[in-house]
């Protein structure tokens, strides 16, 4: 037999393969990934209360001050090597 037809024979099955099993294993993975998430949120006790969020947003709050502090400095050293030029 042909090498040539031989390699054909063996690319065709690998792909049908493959897509066969993406094809079957899709909706398991799927199923599988909602059963995950349920335990999860089992695991995690449900939704954080907001006394837990309270440092997180106080941290984004500290975190954004000081984002807009180096944007002003930023701001103003480029316009400080602008007007040196």
């Amino acid at each position: 037999m042909d090498p040539f037809i031989t390699g054909m024979m063996i690319f065709t099955l690998i792909v049908l393969a493959m897509v066969g099993g993406f094809v079957l294993l899709f909706p398991v993975t799927r199923r599988l990934g909602d059963v995950l998430e349920v335990w999860l949120e089992r695991q995690s006790g449900g939704e954080l209360q907001a006394s837990e969020l309270r440092p997180v947003l106080e941290e984004l709050r500290l975190v954004r001050a000081q984002l807009d502090d180096l944007a002003s400095r930023q701001g103003s050293l480029e316009r400080l090597l602008e007007s040196g030029d």
